[in-house]
């Protein structure tokens, strides 16, 4: 149950010699609670052995503990003081406290000594690491120095890529960039400092020999299977990072296999094993937001069905798992990605993540996995065999759909649940229930034909909604919930009729997760067929039709 943000603690008690009783556990608990204010925050519970499991695991407090008091001393212990959010409650007889602690603007110490969350346990902070969290928290920007190299140390092959990279963006800005001069062009980027000086962030892209103690470069293995041995030696690619970045992603889409599929308008599509928006995207995010203070390279882990890029250095302070597509935009290297971002390699802040989930969901494949941990970030793309079907209804919905991270991660969600509701999504769309609920709203709306309220809850203040019939039938076997063979139809009426005695359109509607018209034509068919038949009393149409057992109805097996 611990986790990077859980802490379970018993309150230590006093020596026997121990004048003061609150010493030892409130000593404890401020080193507790600084650990995790020096990483992500998260709660210390108190009265929890993590020695046992279930109801013996809560052993609890003294009832005459002051919790006031406690949270006193913690205060006084810690450096710069801290102050937590304190919460006393009852479990299975027992009074336990609950400790929230906030991520910490300033490292917080005790007893001189500086403590971070790792995992599970507390470990101490080197000096690196220290003056590492310390500027990411300041918001230092390393790749704004200045460096020794100058205007004439820019690679020819990295200005050609550059003035390449512009005229292909099309757009009129980038057209005129493409034509100034070497000078020019390093100051539309931002790396040239007015004594003629590149920044670190102008020499990792123009230059071969940046004379930086970091290892920029980028380290590609090529292997069988995800976890299979490589399928030729590894490539290394170094500075100018312009060149390594784009001969990267030239030889993963050399070798990334595509489908055709075609839309309705008729256009025909390329779908790629491992989407090439996405692939983009992973790699120019490590080269611009991994920390260059670290001497690792970047590695990327290829194989036909996916791609692993692992970066060095932990997500910036106050960016997690968990917040990584809402959070706002906070790059480590503001210079770097500002340059990144005039070259067209980049997108426009904050919205790079998005360009990855968007294009590997559009596909059929689930959406990329972050983790953060132990000094690097790692990206994986698992791809494969796209989904022609769901591409072809996604790319039938109107453009602002398309392009909507919500509505493509409701569509991924239901992919493999019946229904949704706003409580259940808001983690998945990184948002409040609120906003989940009108996400979900506006999607039901009938311009879209994408989302319906089932019919029992729309009432509610939180429905629960589905995909519209339209919908359930075009992707067809995608959805393993939702089987349309008649084997199956039947079977499910079949066993509601021994349940039940009759049943109606509206009965199968909701039992079969279809529409009205639907329902209508597997009960038309099943009655053909003898298998059921219209009960004594039933109109001949409409709504009110019943059905009951007819003489060609399954004898049930002994």
């Amino acid at each position: 149950m611990e986790s990077l943000t859980l802490d379970f603690k018993e309150l230590k008690r006093p020596a026997a010699n121990d004048r003061d009783p609150l010493k030892a556990a409130a000593t404890d608990l401020a080193e507790a609670v600084a650990c995790l204010s020096n990483s992500r925050g998260g709660t210390v519970i108190v009265g929890i052995s993590d020695a046992s499991s279930g109801q013996a695991a809560v052993v609890g407090v003294p009832d005459n503990l002051d919790a006031d008091e406690l949270r006193r001393r913690i205060w006084q212990l810690t450096s710069p003081p801290l102050v937590v959010d304190l919460e006393d409650r009852q479990v299975s007889g027992h009074r336990i406290l609950l400790l929230a602690v906030e991520p910490g603007f300033d490292l917080v110490r005790v007893g001189g000594k500086l403590r971070e969350r790792i995992g599970t346990s507390c470990e101490p902070l080197t000096a690196a690491r220290e003056a590492a969290m310390r500027e990411d928290r300041r918001g230092y920007d390393w790749s704004a120095e200045r460096t020794h190299l100058r205007v004439e140390d820019v690679s020819a092959r990295a200005e050609e890529e550059a003035r390449r990279l512009l005229v292909e963006a099309g757009d009129a800005q980038s057209r005129r960039r493409a034509e100034l001069s070497t000078a020019d062009l390093l100051r539309e980027c931002g790396v040239l400092l007015d004594d003629g000086h590149l920044t670190r962030a102008g020499a990792l892209l123009f230059c071969a020999a940046t004379g930086l103690a970091a290892e920029p470069s980028l380290h590609y293995l090529r292997r069988r299977t995800p976890a299979g041995s490589l399928a030729r030696p590894p490539s290394v690619h170094d500075t100018p990072l312009i060149v390594a970045v784009v001969d990267v992603l030239r030889g993963i889409d050399a070798i990334n296999e595509t489908t055709s599929v075609t839309l309705p308008t008729g256009v025909q599509q390329q779908l790629e094993t491992i989407p090439g928006p996405a692939v983009r995207e992973a790699v120019v995010n490590a080269v611009a937001h991994r920390d260059y203070r670290h001497p690792e390279p970047i590695v990327l882990e290829h194989s036909p069905s996916r791609l692993v890029v692992t970066s060095p250095g932990d997500l910036v302070f106050g960016v997690t798992e968990e917040n990584i597509l809402t959070h706002v935009s906070k790059p480590r290297n503001r210079c770097l990605i500002d340059a990144l971002r005039v070259l067209r390699l980049a997108e426009r802040a904050g919205t790079g993540v998005d360009v990855m989930v968007r294009a590997m969901v559009r596909a059929g494949h689930t959406p990329p996995v972050f983790h953060s941990g132990g000094g690097s970030v790692r990206v994986v793309l698992d791809g494969g065999a796209p989904a022609a079907r769901l591409s072809v209804m996604i790319a039938s919905l109107p453009s602002e759909i398309q392009d909507d991270t919500d509505a493509i991660l409701v569509i991924h969600y239901l992919r493999s649940h019946p229904t949704v509701d706003a409580p259940t999504i808001a983690p998945v769309l990184q948002k409040s229930v609120e906003e989940a609920s009108e996400a979900l709203r506006r999607l039901s709306d009938d311009a879209y034909d994408l989302l319906e309220p089932a019919r029992e809850t729309r009432r509610y203040r939180l429905p629960t909604y589905r995909f519209r019939e339209r919908v359930r039938a075009e992707l067809g076997a995608l959805l393993p919930y939702h089987r349309n063979s008649s084997d199956e139809s039947e079977r499910r009426i079949v066993a509601h009729l021994r349940e039940y005695g009759t049943i109606s359109n509206q009965t199968v509607q909701n039992l079969l997760l279809v529409g009205s018209q639907r329902a209508s034509v597997i009960l038309r068919s099943l009655a053909e067929r003898g298998v059921i038949e219209r009960t004594a009393d039933s109109p001949t149409r409409g709504p009110s039709v019943r059905y009951q057992p007819g003489p060609a109805f399954p004898t049930k097996k002994r």
